[in-house]
């Protein structure tokens, strides 16, 4: 099958078929996509990524071994404001002069929308809700750029003949926005076998650390992701727990970042290890050595990878009782601890709960790794998508 993965895409995962030599655009980055590709790839399928970069001004074609890269230039500002005509004409042009069969776009704004006008046969998959996010930034300097491109994903999912999204929570937020008769397909994302190995070595070692190190994942320090209670709740656990340290990874967790430099105005930065943008592989690495906890204090989540990724590790995870889709990753708390993430003091009683019994913590990552390995593996994802592609290309 000759397949367009249309999205934020990942250099590393489509490197083995991309000529060393060939100079690559720094792109928009999001590492699961590029792993899909690489996966369909993998499966001997042909494969076209579509994606953006803010380094070209003019569309780029980079070819490898059955697989082909199209880079469109990107817009660093106001791209939201005229709903990414440019980025959409670029990507569509595109799409329309490749001979794939199907276009997979991912998330619900420009790239879907390209997809849609390519006049290609299109899955969707929504990875977020355009009409949950901008509330989210109300009152900040991203609300008007959030309510633009929450008014293109929310037409988005109306003119989508074909979508998919990540949870049965976003599911339920997104299909008020879906005509009548049309159904929304639940595929969620995956993790694979490498992760897994490493928990299951983990766990196998059995590591009943006395020194607790907790983790948190995070991509930006604002109100969504919620890491001022993670902030205080780690204070309040490290009042009982002189010795516990805080790994705090993502952007704007960079020391000398936001999260930084409000941590020590607040005098929270004892204990607290900044370490900001991480590579996937170095981040997995350490988490797996060190972390004994997983704090994820976000306040809404579509999915969650960061929580799926510390599951597959082997780490437990403690997780918003009404974030999104938290409970249902953590399967209603049986496979994690769910709290309300709103108060540092329930955060810092689930720490103390996991820190006091290691016997049970130990038993509780087990539960989520078998969990996670059963319901959220990439290959359980692949084949979902490769049925939805047979699907609609057969009607």
């Amino acid at each position: 099958m000759n397949i367009g993965i249309a999205g934020p895409s990942s250099w590393s995962e489509l490197a083995p078929w991309i000529p060393s030599n060939v100079s690559l655009p720094q792109i928009s980055t999001f590492p699961l996509i590029g792993r899909l590709a690489a996966l369909l790839r993998k499966r001997g399928h042909l494969i076209t990524v579509f994606t953006t970069s803010t380094e070209v001004s003019c569309p780029q074609q980079i070819h490898g071994d059955q697989i082909k890269v199209w880079v469109a230039p990107m817009r660093t500002k106001r791209g939201a404001y005229d709903f990414y005509a440019s980025e959409v004409a670029f990507l569509s042009k595109a799409m329309r002069s490749s001979s794939c069969e199907i276009i997979h776009a991912h998330w619900c704004y420009e790239f879907a929308q390209a997809a849609l006008q390519s006049e290609s046969p299109t899955l969707i998959t929504a990875h977020d809700s355009p009409s949950i996010i901008p509330s989210f930034y109300h009152w900040t300097r991203a609300y008007l750029f959030w309510l633009f491109r929450g008014q293109m994903g929310r037409q988005v999912c109306g003119n989508s003949p074909n979508l998919t999204c990540v949870s049965p929570y976003l599911k339920k937020s997104i299909f008020p926005l879906v005509p009548k008769g049309r159904d929304v397909q639940i595929i969620p994302n995956g993790v694979g076998a490498t992760l897994f190995e490493m928990g299951e070595e983990r766990l196998a070692r059995r590591n009943l650390s006395s020194a607790p190190c907790i983790a948190t994942c995070l991509e930006g320090f604002g109100s969504r992701k919620n890491p001022i209670s993670a902030l205080k709740g780690f204070s309040a656990f490290r009042n009982l727990y002189p010795i516990a340290t805080l790994f705090m990874y993502g952007g704007g967790f960079e020391e000398g970042g936001a999260a930084h430099q409000w941590a020590q105005r607040h005098r929270l930065v004892d204990g607290v290890v900044f370490k900001g943008h991480t590579s996937q592989s170095v981040m997995h690495r350490e988490m797996c050595e060190r972390a004994t906890v997983l704090l994820h204090p976000s306040l809404e989540e579509s999915f969650g990878l960061a929580p799926l990724e510390a599951m597959a590790l082997g780490i437990p995870v403690i997780g918003g009782i009404d974030s999104g889709a938290i409970p249902y990753l953590l399967n209603q708390g049986n496979a994690g601890v769910l709290v309300d993430v709103r108060y540092p003091l329930d955060i810092c009683n689930a720490l103390i709960t996991l820190h006091k019994d290691s016997r049970k913590t130990h038993q509780l990552a087990q539960i989520g790794w078998e969990y996670a390995r059963s319901h959220f593996t990439e290959d359980l994802m692949t084949d979902r998508y490769l049925n939805a592609y047979t699907d609609i290309l057969r009607s």
